[in-house]
């Protein structure tokens, strides 16, 4: 493997680096389309632990090319969307049991 391609398997299969984007699009908006529709799969599949393996592969490779501050900056991300989930489901809990104890209507 040369520096003009990048490692996308475990079996060893790479791909060259365009010179150029391949899309106009978003390139945010375009992954997180082909995030919702990869969990959707994952889901309907029930292969969500398959999901997580490719999902991670793929973090492993940013990080291998990238560095370790790159690395770095992955697990902060992934602490930060984690948090951001966990406080969402606390708040909504937390209203739910309000509305049970009469507390709000």
């Amino acid at each position: 493997m040369n520096q003009d391609s990048v490692l996308i398997s475990p079996e060893q299969s790479v791909i060259p680096i365009p010179a150029e984007p391949a899309s106009q699009e978003n390139p945010e908006a375009r992954y997180v389309r082909q995030i919702n529709a990869m969990m959707r799969d994952a889901i309907e599949s029930r292969a969500m632990e398959e999901l997580a393996d490719t999902l991670a592969w793929g973090l492993a490779i940013i990080s291998n090319h990238a560095g370790a501050e790159a690395t770095g900056d992955i697990i902060y991300r992934l602490g930060r969307h984690i948090r951001y989930m966990a406080e969402r489901d606390r708040a909504k809990a937390e209203a739910e049991q309000a509305k049970q104890d009469g507390r709000v209507q």
